[in-house]
């Protein structure tokens, strides 16, 4: 006994035509989002990076003004 497989009617094979176009603009408007996140990412890295440069550079030139600070006021005394 041969089984055939049924034929798709011309409605089903318009509906899946249609869910592949949708699904590939939805894919691509996804794929436009990841890079824009991921263009954002790279933005807040580089933007950490110099606020952590900056944090380390705040109290080392605290230190090398105290020092002076320092002589200066004891030559007063």
């Amino acid at each position: 006994m041969v089984n055939f497989l049924p034929i798709p009617s011309r409605d089903a094979i318009e509906y899946e035509k249609e869910a592949h176009a949708s699904n590939l603009e939805q894919g691509e408007a996804m794929e436009k989002s990841k890079i824009s996140m991921d263009y954002e990412i790279e933005k807040l890295c580089a933007e950490l990076a110099n606020a952590e440069k900056r944090a380390r550079a705040a109290p080392a030139a605290a230190v090398a003004k105290t020092p002076s600070m320092l002589q200066g006021s004891e030559i007063l005394k």
